[in-house]
């Protein structure tokens, strides 16, 4: 008789004392390997174009930031020549005029048009100061005060409510004391008020210009 049981049971053990023989894995294992590299690939992926974003979002806000100051600077640079260009003209014309210490007197009508002029076509300038080297300390200036952003200095000054050009003058008088007084004109340069003569607070010898 041939006996089946015991070739199976010994081929087995056979098998199995083999080191050299397959071994078969769990397919969960091998699908958990594939889902890891998977994951690792994407992680990458996204990395790479997080930094790649990240790198050209700089290079664009260092771009705009130039280009922004280029435009910032270049604004101010123009405002400050439209201050300083017409201030030069103004006082290169004034300083030709022979008689430029009239507009410390009621003879100064000419110069006075001339300086509102000035005043009324460039609004960035609020003020102009004349002084005179006579060793007495006499000045003369004309305020733009027209607009509610002067009404302060307006009503600071007492000048009336069609003010729109206030002029400072400051004389010295036979006694040497020096006096001051404001006189007031609307738009179109017409005296509308004026203040009565007081004691000079102001000394243009010690200031620097």
């Amino acid at each position: 008789m041939v006996y089946l049981r015991p070739l199976q049971k010994r081929s087995s053990q056979n098998q199995s004392a083999n080191p050299l023989a397959p071994r078969s894995h769990p397919a969960w294992q091998t699908y958990a390997g594939i889902i890891g590299l998977l994951v690792l690939m994407v992680l990458a992926l996204a990395g790479g174009i997080i930094w790649y974003n990240m790198r050209k979002s700089t290079e664009l806000m260092v771009a705009a930031a130039e280009h922004q100051m280029e435009e910032t600077g270049a604004k101010i640079s123009d405002r400050i020549r439209l201050l300083y260009d017409p201030m030069y003209a103004i006082v290169g014309i004034a300083s030709q005029a022979p008689d430029i210490r009239t507009l410390l007197t009621d003879n100064g009508a000419v110069k006075m048009s001339m300086l509102l002029r000035a005043l009324r076509f460039y609004p960035q300038i609020l003020a102009l100061y004349v002084g005179f080297d006579n060793g007495d300390g006499e000045l003369f200036s004309v305020n733009h005060i027209a607009g509610e952003t002067r009404a302060r200095f307006r009503n600071f000054l007492g000048a009336p409510g069609n003010a729109a050009f206030a002029s400072r003058r400051i004389t010295s008088g036979s006694n040497g004391a020096r006096v001051e007084h404001w006189v007031f004109f609307d738009e179109n340069g017409i005296e509308v008020g004026h203040t009565d003569p007081v004691p000079a607070t102001l000394d243009p010898r010690q200031r620097p210009w």
